[in-house]
């Protein structure tokens, strides 16, 4: 079925979704730019929440088949996995904005409207726009909407442009088969094995307690466990709920509702396909969507488990009961123990993905250094590319599941969460304009350019001390522009917009390390 009706080119898919985005919010901040009436201002917005409701799950299931099969990128732009992310948080806000700013007017509005409009105008081809200029990095005063839009802009246009020029396809899907199997350094971490004993407990509680009141049926608690096992109490909660309620429409209201209203007056074949394909282009459509796609999956799960127990027609209610008895039991020992005996909140998780991807970023900076082998460079190179911009991706779904941690300190959670991911954005873009310089043939003399060795030898230790502050929550050491560089380097004709590039996006870091030593 998926050859049949697979994606023959998600290069040439993904591009257009890529577009249908930009015009999108193109055509809502017009509106907003000429002074629309509310009723304009709120169809124009409508187009651009329903991508936003759409995610980047679809986008980023293209551009994984392209790095699976190895196929031709066409037109994408380098680091297309980072930008799918940065588009996708970038048409959220957006689509916020529209939907509750419909009354808003003012000239100032109008102005900065306009220029997001015209910015989105020129993303459409690949290419960085000349209005960049205009744009401003706020990571203290980005307290509204619109400041959030231009911020991440910002942050995407800065990003290297074409890949054709730098003469490596591979810059904007990496084959899978140049990733590393295993995350590097994951198995011997101290949150790893933590995370491995919670769920080993899990696992062993419910064991003990369905053998111990002698009731076989409700097993499903310890496939529960496995199953739903996340690193953070958030991302635990969400996935224990949406578990729960796929079982329910599933397991009781479908399956259930079949096997005593249904299957007694199915007599062919026909019946039973149509009631398959009903129940499963439900369970498909709800699977489609980025906020309950797990729903789709145990809706489906469930019904299957219980309609389709043996060759014949179940006669029996109890397996059904018995396995939502066995879910109950798995939420309620995951949540005494991942969250009452051994919490891990979903931003502390993040801060430490967020002090890993910069830990990356520093192990890169002092990896691009004149050597003999240059296969071996782009090995390690690519290795931390993946391993960058798999960090990111997860951190925005981590950032999704802040909403399920339930407390009086959830909104300050939820803060904390947008700005570790707007760190994250930063520090990608960061990664990704000095990974072009690597792989330009024409920027051979960037890596053994003295000032510009030692520019990304201090960078390197002041992101190591960055990393460790986000972790620790500490002030970071602000290190001035002028320490990193020779002033004549800032205006050499040939360093001199590299140096410039490099020097912003760090201090765009700083600022932002700043701000999070102060969140939760």
């Amino acid at each position: 079925m998926e050859y049949l009706f697979g994606d023959r080119d998600p290069a040439k898919k993904l591009e257009a979704q890529r577009k249908i985005r930009y015009q999108a919010l193109e055509k809502m901040f017009t509106v907003y730019a000429q002074g629309g009436t509310p009723e304009e201002r709120s169809t124009a917005a409508i187009p651009v929440s329903r991508l936003a409701l759409a995610g980047s799950t679809g986008m980023l299931e293209l551009y994984n088949k392209i790095a699976e099969r190895d196929l031709d990128a066409g037109t994408l732009p380098p680091g297309t996995r980072l930008r799918v992310t940065m588009i996708a948080q970038i048409m959220d806000v957006s689509a916020a904005f529209g939907l509750q700013n419909t009354k808003e007017d003012s000239p100032e509005l109008r102005r900065r409207c306009g220029t997001i409009a015209e910015q989105c105008r020129e993303l459409i081809p690949v290419f960085i726009p000349q209005v960049e200029k205009r744009l401003r990095f706020m990571p203290e005063n980005s307290v509204t909407l619109l400041d959030r839009v231009e911020a991440l802009l910002h942050t995407l246009l800065t990003m290297p442009s074409d890949s054709a020029e730098m003469g490596n396809k591979e810059l904007v899907a990496m084959p899978v088969t140049k990733a590393p199997f295993f995350i590097p350094g994951a198995v011997g971490r101290s949150d790893t094995i933590a995370f491995g004993l919670k769920i080993s407990l899990c696992a062993t509680v419910c064991y003990i307690v369905y053998n111990a009141v002698d009731w076989p049926g409700i097993s499903t608690a310890v496939i529960t466990v496995m199953v739903t096992g996340l690193s953070s109490s958030g991302a635990i909660k969400q996935r224990l709920l949406f578990r729960l309620l796929g079982s329910i429409v599933g397991g009781l209201l479908l399956g259930l509702g079949a096997i005593s209203l249904v299957f007694p007056h199915m007599d062919s074949i026909t019946s039973l396909v149509i009631l398959i394909g009903f129940v499963a282009f439900i369970a498909a459509w709800t699977a489609a969507g980025p906020r309950f796609n797990y729903v789709g999956l145990q809706m489906a799960f469930s019904f299957y488990v219980v309609a389709f127990e043996d060759f014949s027609a179940p006669t029996e209610l109890a397996p059904a009961r018995d396995r939502l008895m066995g879910i109950l039991l798995a939420l309620l020992v995951m949540w005494f123990v991942f969250d009452q005996i051994w919490p891990v909140r979903t931003v502390t998780v993040m801060r430490r993905s967020l002090a890993g991807v910069l830990k990356t970023i520093a192990s890169f900076l002092r990896l691009i250094e004149p050597g003999p082998d240059r296969k071996d460079l782009f090995q390690q190179a690519d290795a931390l590319r993946d391993q960058v911009g798999k960090t990111v991706v997860a951190l925005r779904s981590m950032n999704d599941a802040v909403d399920y941690e339930f407390g009086v300190d959830r909104e300050l959670h939820v803060r904390s969460s947008e700005m570790i991911l707007r760190t994250s954005l930063t520090a990608g873009t960061l990664f990704w304009n000095q990974f072009a310089v690597l792989y330009s043939e024409e920027d051979k003399d960037f890596l053994t350019e003295p000032d510009l060795i030692e520019m990304r030898r201090r960078l390197a230790e002041s992101i190591d001390e960055l990393a460790v502050g986000v972790v620790k929550k500490t002030v970071p050491v602000m290190v001035p522009a002028t320490t990193l560089l020779p002033p004549a380097m800032l205006n050499d004709p040939r360093y001199g917009e590299y140096s410039h590039n490099t020097i912003a996006r760090f201090e765009e870091l700083q600022a932002f390390a700043l701000r999070l030593s102060h969140e939760v």
